[in-house]
C-alpha cells in the first residue's frame, strides 16, 4: 500500500513471501524539514507461528501512532484473524488515534475488467 500511495518502491515487498518481519519506518520528508514517518508492519494472519509476536508488536506501537491505515485485501475471504486482532486492540486503538480501513487489490476482484 505504501508503494502504491507514493508511486515508487519505498517499502520492501514480495508477491509470494511475507517479507515484513519487523516494522519498516519510511520517512516522507517535507520541504520545511521533518516529515511523516510511515510504519509498515507485518501483515495479520500471514504467519501462524509469529501471530502472537505480531499482535504484541501492534499493541506496543499503537500508543505512539497518529493514524492507522488498516489494509484489507479485497480478494481474501480469510479475514477472521484481522477481526480478532482488531477486537483485541480496539480499546488501545480508541485511546490513541483514528483508524481508516483501506480495501486493497480491488483490481483482483471479478468483474474488474468491467469497471
Amino acid at each position: 500500500m505504501c508503494n502504491a500511495l507514493f508511486g515508487k518502491e519505498i517499502a520492501k515487498i514480495s508477491k509470494v513471501l511475507a517479507c515484513t518481519r519487523k516494522p519498516q519506518e519510511i520517512l516522507i520528508p517535507s520541504k520545511e524539514g521533518g516529515g511523516i514517518v510511515l510504519v509498515d508492519v507485518p501483515g495479520i494472519g500471514e504467519d501462524k507461528v509469529r501471530h502472537k509476536e505480531y499482535v504484541e508488536l501492534y499493541e506496543s506501537l499503537t500508543p505512539e501512532l497518529d493514524l492507522i491505515l488498516w489494509a484489507i485485501k479485497s480478494d481474501d475471504r480469510k479475514y477472521m484473524s484481522s477481526i480478532d486482532v482488531y477486537e483485541n486492540l480496539k480499546s488501545s486503538i480508541s485511546n490513541c488515534c483514528p483508524v481508516i480501513f483501506v480495501v486493497t487489490q480491488a483490481d483482483k476482484i471479478e468483474p474488474a475488467d468491467e469497471w
